[in-house]
């Protein structure tokens, strides 16, 4: 198996995204492409990720793999500056390519054994399903995440969002219009309240660094999903409910 990457950055922020999660994960690799489907260490929030032949410049899969990667070591082999990079399956290893103009560097991984259990997300049946501006997110999270550190409650109305949490030391609440410059809505069909932990929204947010369209939604009763494109495919993570005062 091997491909090369169309956009070097955008792999960084995935893979540094999915590092707030857990450490290792499984790239499942086939002739279509390459998914991951992995759950958080503290068994919260499912991570869900999908790219399609299409998305790599160049794609290479004539027996499909499962490469098992340390997160952390790998993002100390990728960049956020641009770059041509490629990926390389070699036996137990997997060799990572950076080229610049002024050099080339080639990092060699080795796989990890990561034992994942077959789990896979319920077909879902949105009550609501929203894009938001990554802009709009950074402001929810610093006039309300950022005050309280506790959870959050967000009820999505018709005209607009509501988003509101109460902490020890005071409360706040927040409204953000239904506008094509702030949220607009794709579904909408009576949708309940839903109540977060700060810490996993918070993390869930910066997904708005893969790429600034970010879309989220839920299922009344259900896990909460915030997600963005990658071409064809999608980075996602589902984010339990908070029902109790822990995290």
């Amino acid at each position: 198996m091997k491909c090369k990457f169309t956009d070097s950055k955008q792999i960084y922020e995935i893979f540094k995204f999915i590092a707030q999660f857990t450490d290792n994960v499984n790239l499942v690799c086939g002739e279509n492409g390459i998914s991951i489907f992995t759950m958080s260490s503290c068994h919260t929030v499912f991570v869900d990720m999908n790219m399609p032949q299409n998305y790599f410049k160049e794609y290479e899969c004539t027996e499909s793999c499962i490469v098992g990667i340390c997160v952390p070591v790998l993002l100390t082999a990728l960049t956020k500056a641009k770059c041509d990079l490629s990926m390389e399956v070699v036996g137990d290893k997997v060799l990572f390519t950076r080229t610049t103009s002024d050099e080339s560097i080639k990092y060699l991984i080795k796989q990890m054994n990561i034992e994942d259990d077959n789990m896979e997300i319920p077909l879902l049946h949105e009550n609501v399903h929203m894009k938001v501006p990554y802009a709009v997110l950074k402001r929810w999270k610093k006039s309300i995440l950022d005050f309280t550190k506790c959870g959050v409650t967000i009820r999505p109305m018709a005209e607009c969002v509501h988003i509101s949490s109460k902490g020890d030391g005071g409360a706040v609440a927040m409204q953000t219009p239904v506008h094509c410059d702030h949220v607009t809505y794709v579904s909408f069909s009576d949708p309940c309240e839903m109540t977060l932990g700060n810490t996993l929204l918070s993390r869930g947010m910066s997904i708005g660094e893969v790429n600034p369209s970010v879309e989220m939604g839920y299922q009344n009763g259900m896990p909460f999903r915030i997600g963005v494109k990658l071409g064809e495919g999608y980075l996602q993570a589902y984010i339990a409910p908070k029902y109790s005062d822990d995290e």
